[in-house]
């Protein structure tokens, strides 16, 4: 087990690495710095961006090659069509702080729904979407918490508005109940560190459900105490370990099953790189250029940058075993098609 595992326990810990060197470098250095905050916004919509880029531009291509690419090509158009109408109609309605909340939570299950996908297809560990989900009890709670922290209250365009606790207060109370959050927050972390425990124990081993009966206990100390969790650092480190782990995983994917495909997946990574470098750098150094800004502020607009993420992560269900799955069962797609 420890040697099917350590690939997978390695990519994770320098995955994670990522994040949580330039969340220390903004504890240590910049604490409380709403400019260092902005920067880590903006370099989770880069890792964001191109992961999207990416991640689409190889499942156009394998929808491509499909038996059934025409069914399967409507099912992404309407996919990408349903998140996107519902991220305009949440903004047009001025419930940006829902969509906010949504796209998190869908986010989060997305990242655990990859996981599962790897660890039964790449290391063959056999372990229950049920387990891996449970962790959406911890996450939540946290996340919820974070929507209080002076970090959460910025605006599409990453601008800081100067506001007191209590306009704080007041501008979530209009799209939720604080209090209930809090409540449900409670509720949520104890089921957790009840479930999660029993399922570690029962798929895996004794050691994991100590570890994570003891994460559940952090967990709850944290949200019943109160200790304020930082929104930015929260969603750097979820989304940029997502980004960066699933980078890895294909990068170690082409090197040892298709070696020929490794250098066009390194090539279209470095083009895409240089692509959001410019739109993001060059409107710095050139006065006068009104079209260039123009393109840098709407990409690098959190509404955007949600509304991307919300379309990303629906029609990553056509590459999950149960959606499909379920698409064969009620024939929308050809049992042999995948």
């Amino acid at each position: 087990m420890f040697t099917i595992m350590n690939p997978a326990v390695t990519i994770r810990l320098f995955s994670a690495a990522v994040p949580a060197t330039l969340i220390a470098i903004n504890s240590l250095f910049f604490p409380g710095n709403t400019t260092y905050w902005i920067f880590l916004l903006v370099v989770t919509m880069m890792f964001g961006y191109l992961h999207f880029f990416i991640g689409t531009v190889y499942q156009i291509k394998g929808i491509l090659k499909n038996k059934n690419k025409n069914r399967l090509a409507l099912y992404f158009v309407l996919l990408s069509l349903g998140a996107l109408l519902s991220a305009v109609y949440l903004i047009q309605n001025n419930l940006g702080i829902i969509l906010g909340i949504c796209t998190i939570a869908y986010f989060v299950l997305h990242v655990f729904l990859n996981e599962y996908t790897f660890l039964n297809r790449e290391v063959s560990f056999k372990v229950s979407y049920s387990f891996l989900i449970s962790f959406l009890a911890l996450f939540a709670p946290l996340f919820f918490v974070s929507l209080q922290h002076p970090a959460f209250f910025y605006d599409f365009k990453l601008t800081y508005p100067v506001l007191s606790s209590e306009n704080m207060m007041t501008i979530l109370n209009t799209s939720y109940s604080v209090s209930f959050l809090q409540a449900l927050s409670i509720a949520s972390v104890f089921g957790f560190t009840l479930l999660a425990p029993y399922l570690a124990f029962k798929q895996i081993n004794v050691t994991t459900a100590a570890a994570t009966f003891c994460l559940g206990l952090v967990a709850t100390f944290v949200i019943v105490v109160g200790v304020p969790v930082n929104f930015v650092y929260m969603l750097h480190f979820v989304l940029v370990y997502h980004f960066v782990l699933l980078f890895l995983i294909f990068y170690l994917y082409f090197k040892h099953k298709n070696p020929p495909a490794l250098r066009d997946y390194l090539n279209l990574h470095v083009v895409a790189v240089v692509f959001i470098l410019v739109v993001y750098l060059v409107p710095l150094f050139i006065d006068g250029q009104n079209i260039a800004l123009s393109i840098k502020d709407s990409i690098f607009n959190f509404g955007v940058f949600l509304t991307v993420s919300l379309m990303h992560i629906s029609v990553s269900f056509l590459n999950e075993p149960w959606f499909l799955a379920g698409l064969k069962k009620y024939r929308l797609i050809k049992a042999d098609t995948v």
